[in-house]
């Protein structure tokens, strides 16, 4: 049986890395400032970047629970879902933390989240993407190949 087929990965890793990448965050902030610009635009940017990010979290989930699959990264899929934000992006939940990452940097005028939030992308493609793609294709073939061709990765 091709291990992918089981489940994509043993730890449910997106939300590690986010977390992480936060708590590395205002630990480094503490220890070295790295200062972005604090004007109310920057700021008003960043809370619309953490609205969107939390909606387009909420929409991603509610679309996974509405097809009757796993919301949970590290669990098999049971339906490829195709539909909603699923549409615009193959990733939107992790697009979704990239944007909130990079909204909590704007709001608090910590750089160390820009920083950070491309670490955390790299992280989650090398840790989740790529397995959950591998695991998408063995469960759903041409159908999943399809999609790809049709969807783009993160935005």
């Amino acid at each position: 049986m091709n291990a992918y087929k089981a489940k994509p990965n043993d730890l449910p890793w997106p939300p590690i890395i986010a977390g992480a990448a936060i708590l590395l965050s205002v630990l480094a902030g503490m220890l070295i400032t790295l200062e972005l610009p604090g004007t109310a635009l920057a700021r008003f940017a960043g809370s619309l970047l953490i609205i969107s990010a939390i909606s387009l979290d909420i929409w991603s989930m509610m679309t996974l629970h509405a097809s009757q699959t796993t919301i949970m990264p590290n669990r098999k899929s049971s339906h490829l879902v195709t539909t909603g934000p699923f549409g615009y992006s193959r990733n939107p939940i992790y697009a979704g933390n990239a944007m909130l990452l990079f909204g909590l940097g704007l709001l608090t005028t910590n750089g160390w989240f820009a920083v950070f939030a491309v670490g955390a992308m790299i992280g989650t493609h090398v840790m989740a993407i790529r397995r959950e793609e591998l695991h998408l294709l063995a469960i759903f073939g041409a159908e999943y190949e399809a999609y790809c061709n049709r969807v783009r990765r993160w935005v």
